[in-house]
């Protein structure tokens, strides 16, 4: 489903969803983590910023991402978020101070 991202696409992640990733860890697991993240993006009005970090984890263009079930496609997301270490890449950029747009 999910794609293991280089260095320079996990910067590119960063750099969509950055702003919207915890910098607490108050939340409960993986799902709780994600759905952080989604209704930040949501409140933010920035939908376009979900599907564009879904691009990227999954390597899919919109029109297939558009053809999907809604929990397949929250499925990659949560995937990419785990098997790319979202919260080792919140600490490198938060450490090494590497803002996001």
């Amino acid at each position: 489903m999910s794609k293991r991202l280089s260095i320079r696409e996990a910067t590119q992640l960063w750099k969509l969803i950055g702003k919207y990733i915890p910098q607490d860890d108050e939340y409960d697991d993986l799902l709780s983590f994600a759905s952080i993240i989604i209704d930040e993006i949501i409140e933010d009005n920035k939908q376009e910023v979900y599907l564009e970090a879904l691009i990227l984890l999954s390597d899919k263009t919109v029109e297939e991402l558009g053809e999907m079930e809604t929990e397949y496609v929250v499925g990659i997301f949560l995937e990419g978020m785990n098997e790319n270490d979202i919260l080792a890449l919140r600490d490198f950029y938060t450490k090494v101070g590497f803002a996001y747009d």
